[in-house]
């Protein structure tokens, strides 16, 4: 329908008024009262806002456990919030204290990551394990993801949406509204999983007080199966901190939450002659049990592969039911591991009997030996080969100079892929970089378990035993190799001639390698080196990528074999379990 004269001029008006109309609606939103959303009327909250004068006022709050790497991330965002807004804002931790000025929670807060602020708590109740962002809840703003990484990412978000926008805006006027609001929401491959007829995110992991096997850091690992296999994270609590009614648990451990039947089955589970995990629901309670750390371990893995079996059959909507009672064989689980440096000098026919008994008294599937010379190679091969195979090379290349061989379980596993590099800048020849007083090497064995296909990596190294920046070099080098395997199970097992607080160490633990002893449900530490008495120190190491394995034991051995210890170092020895 064509408009003529009076009637278009008329239209054109009462369109300009509608125009005028909505932009007041939208300047009211930032007001006090409610919001109308279209013509019927509809009431809506209005948008929270922080204005640039409100700035000053806020102050960055932290979890007080916070990770080195969101620490840093924290810093640099207050750095940078401060410089871009010309504020001097105040940063902690989530300590606080009521009464006291100083400790007090303030109205207006930045919280990073999962602080104890129940905005905190409720921004990230609505994030599934990969999700990450951030938002406006009052006064207060919560930066967050689910994992400390996936905090990191929000950050980045942060910065680049609001943070960037506010300086090129002038820093001036509206920093933020509610509207502006992000949530990254990754992709799973399950929408929703129900267990035992409640959803999946309504339980809660619960752990004991009394933390006799590993049960706190099994609970965490409990936490992030069920968050690995379908993308819900719930919450762990210790039971003496947990609401007396609190409903829908899955206790790890005997709990103030576990009933009677369910203590009386897993009682039953452990009493054979071998170790057995033990998972029951008795209508309320799930129980994940074992009598040891190793059959603790295995039950939290067996409610994984439970999910895992449950998924694969019902794809995105999960049902998964438990038995009242169901055991487990732990033996089927388990694997261990050995890093043990034999030493090269003052061989004899009574030390070399004392290390292959020690090896032989724990029978590990897979040993990376150090400071082993052809002479020992013969010994080890002569004494050990009805169990093992072995691979490896001298550091100057063929039979010359020491191994670092790693010798494996023959009928538990069959070989993949092996090699020795050097750690150099020509890491395919026998090379050396000009600190190192020797040439050093890495051995490595990708291995295939024949009783389920599953691939584990071991690699075994002695780094530099006089310069640091040597050692510091040949990490970097062993690391870059590594990475390449990371979605396998990784033992690196080693000599590294270095301590727990030096820069080699913690290149090593900042990346995705950690301290078995640090990720052990039971760590039973002591120093490895000692010098048969003349020394006090640890420099023998087993790292492991806790993303792909559980470990549920970890132990030096260093008790005598024959009425003398077998070598100036003692053993590492950890039991592990190879996620699904």
């Amino acid at each position: 329908m064509r408009l003529f004269g009076t009637e278009r001029r008329a239209c054109a008006f009462i369109a300009a008024v509608a125009l005028l109309a909505l932009l007041l609606a939208a300047c009211t939103g930032h007001g006090s009262g409610t919001e109308t959303d279209g013509p019927d009327g509809t009431e809506r909250e209005p948008e929270d806002v922080i204005t640039a004068s409100e700035l000053a006022g806020y102050k960055f709050i932290r979890a007080e456990d916070c990770g080195s790497e969101l620490g840093k991330a924290f810093v640099a965002l207050h750095e940078s919030f401060n410089k871009i807004a010309g504020v001097a804002t105040e940063k902690s931790d989530d300590f606080y204290r009521e009464g006291v000025p100083e400790l007090e929670m303030k109205e207006c807060e930045i919280l990073i990551g999962g602080t104890n602020r129940p905005e905190s708590k409720k921004f990230l109740s609505g994030l599934r394990s990969d999700d990450y962002g951030y938002a406006l809840i009052g006064k207060k703003l919560a930066i967050a993801g689910r994992t400390e990484a996936n905090t990191v990412k929000a950050i980045e978000a942060f910065e680049e949406n609001v943070l960037s926008r506010f300086e090129k805006n002038g820093a001036a006027g509206t920093f933020m509204s509610s509207g502006d609001n992000y949530t990254f929401g990754a992709e799973y491959s399950v929408d929703s999983v129900d267990l035992c007829g409640t959803d999946i995110g309504k339980w809660t992991v619960v752990y004991p007080k009394k933390d006799t096997m590993g049960e706190a850091v099994a609970a965490e690992r409990t936490r992030d199966i069920i968050a690995s296999h379908c993308g819900f994270t719930v919450d762990v609590i210790r039971d003496d901190m947990a609401p007396a009614d609190l409903e829908n648990v899955i206790s790890v451990g005997i709990t103030a939450f576990t009933s009677d039947a369910l203590a009386d089955g897993l009682k039953k589970a452990g009493s054979g002659a071998t170790s057995s995990a033990f998972i029951g629901y008795d209508g309320k309670t799930v129980l994940v049990g074992g009598k040891d750390s190793a059959s603790l371990l295995a039950a939290v893995d067996s409610l994984g592969k439970e999910l895992s079996d449950a998924a694969a059959r019902d794809g995105r909507s999960v049902t998964l039911t438990l038995d009242a009672e169901k055991t487990y064989d732990v033996a089927d689980t388990m694997l261990t591991a050995m890093s043990f440096n034999n030493l090269v000098s003052s061989k004899s026919a009574e030390r070399t009997e004392r290390v292959t008994e020690m090896v032989l008294k724990y029978m590990p599937d897979t040993i990376g030996f150090q400071e082993t010379s052809s002479d020992w190679m013969n010994s080890l091969i002569a004494k050990l080969k009805g169990v093992y195979a072995w691979v490896g090379e001298g550091r100057n290349g063929g039979s010359s100079g020491e191994y670092n061989p790693i010798f494996y379980n023959k009928s538990k596993f069959e070989l993949k892929e092996s090699g020795t590099h050097w750690m150099s800048d020509t890491p395919d020849v026998a090379s050396k970089f000009p600190e190192s007083t020797y040439n050093r090497i890495y051995t490595y064995a990708l291995l295939e378990r024949k009783s389920d296909g599953k691939k584990i990596m071991i690699v075994n190294t002695h780094l530099d035993h006089k310069s640091e920046p040597a050692r510091v070099k040949q990490i970097k080098v062993l690391l870059e190799f590594i990475e390449k395997y990371r979605d396998y199970p990784i033992v690196l097992s080693g000599d590294f001639n270095t301590t727990p607080s030096s820069n080699v160490y913690s290149t090593v633990t900042k990346s995705f390698m950690k301290d078995s002893a640090d990720v052990a449900m039971q760590a039973k530490r002591a120093s490895t080196f000692t010098n048969y008495g003349k020394s006090d120190k640890t420099l023998d190491y087993l790292f492991v990528n806790p993303a792909k394995m559980s470990v549920a034991e970890y132990s030096v051995c260093n008790e005598k074999i024959n009425g003398d210890y077998p070598s100036d170092h003692h053993p590492v020895l950890i039991k592990y379990s190879v996620l699904d």
